[in-house]
């Protein structure tokens, strides 16, 4: 008999909106930042390492906080 391959599974992350939306211009560096997800998420898992924000022409900013709400499922991240 052969043995099964072994397969990993992983929920698929989904972003319902962000605030203010993608690739939006003239937000100023003092905006509040907000990630509505589709689902639960570990509040261990959303962080500064693993939310990136990139401005055009620089590349990418680093943020100071990330907070993740779990009643609303959003991440609030301040620049």
């Amino acid at each position: 008999d052969e043995a099964e391959p072994f397969h990993y599974s992983w929920p698929i992350v989904s972003v319902l909106r962000t605030n203010p939306q993608d690739k939006a211009t003239g937000v100023f560096l003092d905006t509040q930042l907000f990630v509505d997800f589709a689902h639960d998420m570990d509040v261990a898992t959303i962080n500064s390492t693993t939310i990136t924000l990139y401005e055009a022409g620089v590349g990418t900013i680093s943020t100071t906080t990330v907070t993740y709400l779990s009643a609303s499922r959003q991440a609030r991240i301040t620049v």
